[in-house]
């Protein structure tokens, strides 16, 4: 053999074996023939042809991990195997948004089917790569399916709820995304890998992580364009909850935390929901973190949940009284016991509000609500001293 044929079988098996451009052909010939085969059906008004459009593809998916199992565990053909496992993995998130498909032809069991049936692939291409994940690796990827799954039913089911559910829908994706990154999904190969194949197997694995958060994303956005969701910034609410979350610095957990309040009043429906989970988020961080300023934010925002609870827009409802003493309370306990008394600085700035609020009281009842504070006053000076270190008697 001359060296011209060798640099050319040289040649071939690096673009045909190692890095084989036939199965990304493959798999792009398939989104694309699924797309306009969709789009065909829906202009002769064959509905049901979708479904059988669903099963072909899903055997396409099959075909691909299999062929990864026959690949890795027979052939010893590691590298295309990984390849073709990545191509898999872009089809188990739907792709093609065949789930959205379904949603108007079949009832939700159809969408459980389906899920159903990613989540044994996604079994089968761990045992095929002979891979072994994590609780989270695998949790997460499978939350995920069902809320493509689900979704597109609830959206198709209900105009009026459409944007509500939507936000639901937003909120499990960006929690999801949170927990993922927090998590960090590991997963560990069952063969002894060499120093290139632990490489290979830490790239496929943050490639996996990009893919399924990247079309989670793209779902989202989907649904808003197919069934005609108005963008709100309510959307951008639980981005910067799950951002107050994770953020290293006090300072941005207030920025993030603030802002996420603020966007929160502008749906009125998921107000209260949003500022609970504001509040959760500040305390979370107090408590870990030693971060005990932001308990301050925290009883504030759960005030806030008590006034925006049933709120569905125009103005605001009247606070309850209980919820506004409640919160007093405890920012007074803040101040003293934590020694913080910028937790003071919401019931000053509250005092003009407060004044309107008051009932208009005789000399003889202010009298008496005076004597009260008194007595409580005193009591309470005793109590201070009584705990505070004993000196000694000279």
């Amino acid at each position: 053999m001359d060296e011209g044929t060798r640099d050319v079988d040289r040649l071939a098996h690096r673009w045909f074996v190692r890095y084989n451009p036939l199965y990304f052909f493959s798999a792009l010939s398939v989104l694309c023939g699924v797309f306009l085969l969709s789009r065909g059906l829906d202009e002769i008004g064959w509905r049901e042809g979708k479904i059988l459009l669903t099963v072909v593809l899903e055997i396409y998916q099959l075909l691909l991990v299999g062929a990864a199992a026959l690949l890795y565990r027979v052939a010893r053909q590691q590298r295309p195997a990984v390849i073709l496992g990545l191509l898999a993995v872009v089809f188990f998130f739907d792709a093609t948004f065949q789930t959205e498909a379904l949603a108007s032809v079949e009832s939700p069991g159809t969408a459980a089917a389906w899920a159903g049936l990613k989540a044994l692939e996604l079994v089968i291409l761990f045992w095929a790569l002979r891979l072994r994940p994590s609780p989270a690796a695998i949790a997460t990827p499978l939350i995920a399916i069902a809320l493509i799954a689900a979704t597109p039913h609830l959206l198709d089911s209900s105009t009026a709820e459409r944007l509500n559910r939507h936000l639901l829908a937003t909120w499990v994706a960006a929690g999801l995304a949170l927990w993922f990154l927090d998590k960090r999904p590991v997963v560990v190969s069952l063969r002894r890998l060499n120093h290139q194949g632990e490489v290979v197997l830490k790239r496929s694995e943050t490639a996996a992580r990009r893919i399924w958060l990247g079309f989670l994303l793209l779902h989202l956005t989907g649904w808003m364009l197919i069934y005609d969701v108005p963008l709100s910034w309510a959307h951008v609410t639980p981005w910067l909850v799950f951002t107050a979350l994770r953020a290293r610095e006090e300072v941005h957990v207030w920025i993030a935390a603030l802002s996420a309040a603020g966007l929160a009043l502008t749906h009125p429906p998921t107000a209260a929901p949003a500022m609970l989970a504001v509040a959760s988020v500040l305390a979370w961080r107090a408590w870990r973190q030693g971060q005990h300023r932001l308990l301050i934010g925290s009883v504030v925002a759960l005030y806030m949940a008590s006034w925006t609870a049933g709120w569905q827009g125009g103005p605001l409802p009247e606070p309850a009284m209980w919820a506004g003493l409640t919160a007093a309370v405890l920012l007074i306990l803040l101040a003293w016991r934590l020694r913080l008394p910028a937790a003071l600085a919401p019931l000053v700035a509250a005092l003009p509000e407060l004044h309107k609020r008051l009932p208009e009281l005789t000399a003889m009842q202010w009298g008496a609500l005076l004597l009260a504070l008194g007595f409580v006053s005193l009591l309470a000076g005793v109590a201070l001293d009584w705990r505070s270190p004993r000196k000694q008697t000279q």
